[in-house]
């Protein structure tokens, strides 16, 4: 009795297994394709190495975008990747986009030159009250950004503050005005919203969708 038991749990051990296992084979081929996109997100580009971790240097950032072009990676906007996860659409697994946030002025001198080279898309996230600043993008450089059609400018709120600490309306002001200002100073339309640390809750989400940003 106890052998035939014994006999029993195991077969049911391995049916549970094998029946695990092609549940997670199906769910990569079928499900995930469809819903998964990775996105590399990188800060600053500097000329050699430096300790800092937001700072990237040039000729690995060349190395990467190289890789990513000889094995045919496809790199999209985030616009464009918003639109195929929102209309339900297949992913192929060679679709990348890159982001490059708080809009540091090493972007125009070597980011910018490097995916140009490889004709690779981009998204830059800038924050208004930095442009202009020493280690900031000024307008006129995110101006002449916005005329090519491989970079997109998003916002990432006016002074990159923890929007949920604030109050609603000093949220609403980050968010609101920073799309306001941008699409008037680059008379181009702003979809695209980055939350400053990534810090978030449901209020600062309604807000964003409210201000007409394109919610993820």
């Amino acid at each position: 009795m106890k052998s035939r038991l014994l006999i029993y749990f195991k077969r049911s051990a391995l049916l549970f297994i094998a029946f695990s296992t092609v549940v997670a084979i199906l769910f990569f081929i079928f499900i995930a394709p469809h819903r998964t996109l990775p996105i590399l997100m990188y800060h600053s580009i500097s000329a050699v190495e430096e300790k800092n971790n937001l700072s990237l240097p040039k000729n690995i950032f060349d190395k990467q975008m190289q890789y990513l072009s000889k094995n045919n990676y496809k790199i999209i906007s985030l616009s464009e990747a918003a639109n195929l996860i929102k209309q339900g659409s297949s992913i192929p697994n060679n679709l990348l986009v890159l982001n490059f946030d708080d809009g540091y002025r090493d972007f125009y001198g070597r980011a910018y030159t490097i995916l140009k080279k490889y004709q690779f898309k981009a998204t830059v996230f800038v924050i208004i009250d930095s442009l202009g600043e020493k280690n900031n993008l000024s307008w006129e450089q995110a101006q002449d950004l916005a005329k090519d059609d491989l970079i997109d400018i998003g916002a990432h709120s006016l002074s990159h503050r923890i929007l949920p600490l604030l109050s609603r309306e000093e949220a609403r002001k980050e968010i609101f005005l920073s799309k306001l200002i941008l699409e008037t100073r680059l008379n181009k339309t702003i979809e695209s919203f980055c939350y400053p640390y990534g810090v978030l809750d449901d209020s600062i989400k309604e807000l964003v969708k409210e201000a007409g940003f394109d919610p993820l």
